[in-house]
């Protein structure tokens, strides 16, 4: 071979080596840079299905656990449990009611099942109070029955849809709570008594408690607020300050909301129940011959 032909066929072996191994590293490359996974081109659509299929942002992401959350509870809307199903119900009442979940829950307005169909209408009717000078109060209950012994517990949470700001306190001295038509004042001691601004398009969830205590004393005289057996029908009043002198003062009312206490011959006759059943267990578990019982496989330690 002449050294000329030589010189060219080591030229030609040495650029196509060049280019496979810019053919193996690049791609190499992009792929660490991408995750492992080859990096579509901008211009070509599989890169624009990729720009497009980009998660968002933090906002989107956490509607959409809300949006999950929300449908997980309508499934629990028909447990065989009526526990679950008011737990699951009052934690929808709970939730933002962002325009997905509003849509989601319109969709099961008409649920075949009937039980589901009849809590999400409840939950989709659930008003507030009316609103006083654009301000807004809602209440729920943290359970629709309470046993004898127990303290019922209702949560407010409140709203600004008009265009004054206000001033309020989620302290029970901010507030008048009402039971069975009849307004109480509170004449505990208060410890700590924050304000916080109330704004047009301002709303404030679950902000306030509220227990049937005795330091709630009735605005009309007599004795203080006792909790008896039955049904309740609840409301609270917002005493909310104007901001900057600017306008009235605002009192809404909240939704009622109805409650019972069960009474303790209920609570006795249940007790009586439970207390049959585990004897009955106990009659059958002793009724069973040794011989017939299964010896559990254990294990013994021994410390050295």
């Amino acid at each position: 071979m002449q050294p000329k032909s030589l010189r060219a066929s080591l030229t030609v072996l040495i650029l196509a080596v060049a280019i496979l191994v810019a053919g193996i590293i690049v791609p190499l490359a992009c792929m660490k840079a991408t995750g492992g996974k080859p990096a579509p081109a901008p211009e070509s659509p599989a890169g624009a299905k990729a720009a497009a299929d980009k998660p968002a942002g933090k906002t989107d992401d956490a509607k959409q656990v809300a949006a999950d959350q929300a449908a997980e509870l309508i499934v629990q809307l028909g447990a065989k449990e009526s526990r679950q199903r008011d737990g699951a119900q009052q934690k929808l009442l709970a939730l933002a009611l962002t325009a997905d979940i509003y849509e989601l829950l319109k969709k099961h307005a008409d649920d075949p099942d009937p039980e589901v169909r009849t809590r999400v209408r409840k939950v989709l009717e659930a008003e507030w109070g009316e609103a006083v000078e654009g301000v807004q109060v809602r209440l729920r209950a943290e359970k629709t029955q309470w046993k004898a012994g127990e303290t019922p517990r209702l949560i407010a949470s409140i709203r600004n849809i008009g265009e004054l700001s206000f001033v309020f306190g989620p302290g029970p001295s901010n507030w008048e709570f009402q039971v069975d038509g009849r307004w109480y004042n509170w004449l505990g001691e208060v410890f700590k008594n924050p304000q916080y601004p109330l704004s047009p398009n301002g709303e404030f969830r679950d902000i306030a408690a509220f227990t049937f205590d005795v330091f709630w004393s009735p605005k009309d005289g007599g004795e203080p607020l006792t909790l008896t057996q039955g049904r309740h029908t609840v409301r609270v009043a917002a005493l909310c300050r104007s901001a900057g002198g600017k306008g009235a003062d605002a009192r809404p009312v909240s939704n009622a909301v109805e409650i019972e206490h069960i009474p303790r011959t209920q609570n006795a006759e249940a007790d009586k129940l439970s207390k049959k059943a585990v004897e009955k267990a106990r009659a059958v578990d002793a009724a069973i011959p040794p011989e017939a019982r299964k010896k559990p496989r254990t294990k013994t330690f021994r410390l050295k």
